[in-house]
């Protein structure tokens, strides 16, 4: 469990679109509700989820199939989180040094 779990909350799109697909969600005159500050991002085949991309470190700056990133992908990054929808690099692992701005690890020189 993590110790912040940002506000999430999961739907599946209505099965008034004919897709066969059941509702988890909220619906107002057809259209999602979503949380403010949330952004529905993909989970699977009809189902998503509602991620805060200004600081979910999975989806940060954007869902992942638009343009989003993973900070935890970065390479040789230790530890990251997600500010204001950007990547921030807190530590690098070994044989990688912390870029003064926090942008990422660049391989030290062997």
């Amino acid at each position: 469990m993590q110790l912040h779990d940002p506000p999430m909350c999961s739907f599946i799109i209505p099965s008034s679109l004919g897709l066969g697909y059941s509702h988890g969600g909220e619906e107002e005159g057809g259209s999602l509700v979503l949380p403010e500050g949330t952004e529905a991002c993909s989970s699977g085949i009809g189902g998503f989820e509602c991620v805060d991309t200004l600081t979910d470190v999975n989806e940060c700056g954007g869902c992942h199939n638009f343009g989003g990133v993973s900070c935890s992908t970065i390479e040789g990054a230790l530890a990251t989180s997600c500010r204001d929808g950007g990547c921030v690099v807190h530590a690098c692992t070994g044989g990688f040094t912390l870029r003064d701005d926090g942008s990422g690890c660049d391989e030290d020189d062997e």
